[in-house]
């Protein structure tokens, strides 16, 4: 191969240039050249006649052998710039494209009035891309025999495959399609991916710039990017890193694919996020198995961020179940891993209710109307216990037990029970206003040290335990209906700042006569 006397017109001078990029630059056009002859053998297969499809398999394997020539001769380890005037490779690499360039000549010619060839205009551009590239090659020799190009060493090749990934890979059974974004500023790199990846049944889109992929990716929904490292104003790692931040798109899978065979630029794309690699020109079998486990990923990511959801959901509607049988302070305790919670509490309020008459009630009412009553009462004492900082215990019937100063101590546990105690009969006497249901309510506290914690196992709930809690009750059954009757014990508590009327006083088993008195309703 002669090496021309001058440089083409047009053609811009640089001065220094790594080999990996040079073998970037010659291999694209032979991209093509071998992308669109495979897809013309195939689209044509059964409706040309014989003499086309010899053709086109001698144009592919002349496209096959430039690359190969291509890649041996600019290999880092031996290539010399010093020897391009009488290396006898260079007749083969120009045999090689005169090859291409004369199959294209004598297709041209047959497949005007051939029937069923579909194909032509891949077939220009076939013959384009082996121009172009005979017209770069020739630039390139003449530059780097001159010395108007230096080469740039100490760069360290890639090996050519990943045998453990990519037999791991092809032996996938993953065939979902996808909806695919291919990057790339070469128009033919992507019209040949496009060609293959709808072939394959992918729904593919493509850009030409990182700028407008990140564009396309606000505005839709992808499965799989193919992303090109090499790209004018942003390369592909430089637009990895960006994907890689987007919260939105962290976990959506990219394959970088590039005609650079330079191991630095793909580890560093791994090492930013990338999945995977593919070199041009492409293994299409190869690819169709790296986009199948990219979708396979991405689906099992799919997947499992649905099982989360759905395990967060059941772990909230668990938690707001447990809170609605336990105080917080306690659940938070139970989920930390205490199987056994007791507390001894030095002083605490504990509030009886019940209501006078409902015997009587529940006898001659409805069973559906009489729970519905229960429940429309029972929830504004639950909202009353929630205002004033009081725990619910439980209900047993008709009757309501809560606390005050549990499970958080208070100070102030007396007066919240009083506020509490005022709040629900309140509550009592709108109900029966709204109802017409003329029950009434009697309502005893007493303030002491009492025991709580978890009983139970399987239907586990709060409880408190100790005198203060039989007093407490013996002070609502020994009470006056539409009163609160409380102990000296807790009078002691209010520092006078309720009006309250002393009773006589009650005897209670095991402590003999109490004083006692009732809160004024004011």
């Amino acid at each position: 191969m002669r090496v021309p006397s001058s440089i083409p017109p047009n053609v811009p001078i640089p001065r220094v240039a790594e080999l990996s990029a040079i073998r970037h630059d010659l291999r694209t056009p032979i991209n093509h050249i071998i992308g669109y002859t495979e897809l013309m053998l195939e689209e044509n297969e059964d409706t040309t006649p014989e003499s086309v499809h010899e053709d086109l398999s001698h144009i592919l394997a002349g496209g096959r052998e430039l690359l190969s020539l291509v890649n041996d001769y600019f290999k880092d380890e031996k290539f010399n710039a010093n020897r391009i005037r009488e290396d006898s490779t260079l007749l083969k690499l120009r045999t090689s494209v005169t090859q291409v360039i004369g199959y294209c000549d004598l297709l041209f010619e047959k497949t005007e009035d051939t029937v069923g060839f579909d194909s032509l205009s891949d077939l220009k551009r076939v013959h384009a891309a082996a121009t172009h590239w005979l017209e770069m090659m020739e630039s390139t020799l003449f530059l780097l025999a001159n010395g108007k190009l230096t080469i740039q060493t100490g760069r360290t090749p890639v090996c050519s495959t990943r045998n453990t990934a990519a037999q791991k890979t092809l032996h996938r059974q993953f065939t979902a399609k996808g909806r695919i974004l291919v990057v790339d500023d070469d128009a033919n790199n992507r019209d040949v991916l496009a060609k293959r990846l709808i072939r394959a049944g992918h729904n593919v889109t493509t850009v030409s710039t990182a700028y407008e992929a990140f564009q396309t990716l606000d505005d839709g929904d992808f499965d799989v990017i193919l992303l090109d490292m090499i790209m004018p104003e942003m390369n592909g790692d430089v637009a990895l890193a960006q994907i890689k931040k987007n919260k939105k798109l962290k976990h959506l899978p990219v394959i970088m694919i590039s005609g650079l065979d330079q191991m630095d630029g793909i580890v560093r794309c791994i090492e930013i996020g990338a999945d995977d690699y593919l070199p041009k020109p492409f293994n299409y079998t190869l690819l169709q198995a790296r986009i199948n486990a990219a979708l396979e990923k991405k689906h099992l990511r799919d997947q499992e961020t649905l099982y989360l959801e759905e395990i967060q959901t059941a772990q909230a509607r668990s938690e707001n179940l447990l809170l609605n049988i336990l105080p917080s302070a306690i659940a938070n305790r139970l989920k930390s891993g205490e199987t056994l919670i007791a507390d001894n509490c030095d002083s605490v309020s504990v509030v009886f209710t019940d209501f006078v008459g409902f015997t009587a009630y529940s006898k001659k009412t409805n069973p559906k109307e009489l729970v519905s009553w229960l429940n429309n009462i029972f929830t504004k004492f639950d909202e009353a216990a929630e205002e004033f900082g009081l725990e619910k215990i439980k209900t047993i019937g008709d009757a309501y037990m809560a606390v005050a100063g549990l499970p958080q101590p208070r100070n102030d546990h007396a007066h919240c029970a009083i506020l509490f105690g005022k709040k629900i009969l309140q509550c009592l006497a709108k109900v029966r206003q709204q109802t017409g249901v003329n029950l009434n309510m009697r309502i005893g506290i007493h303030s002491g040290p009492v025991t709580a914690g978890i009983i139970g196992k399987n239907k586990f709930i709060y409880d408190i335990w100790g005198d203060t809690v039989n007093i407490a009750s013996r002070m609502e059954s020994q009470g006056k209906p539409g009163r609160i009757q409380i102990t000296e014990a807790t009078a002691s508590l209010l520092n006078n700042e309720f009006p309250l009327e002393e009773q006589l006083k009650l005897s209670i088993k095991g402590h003999g006569e109490m004083a006692t008195y009732l809160a004024v309703q004011n």
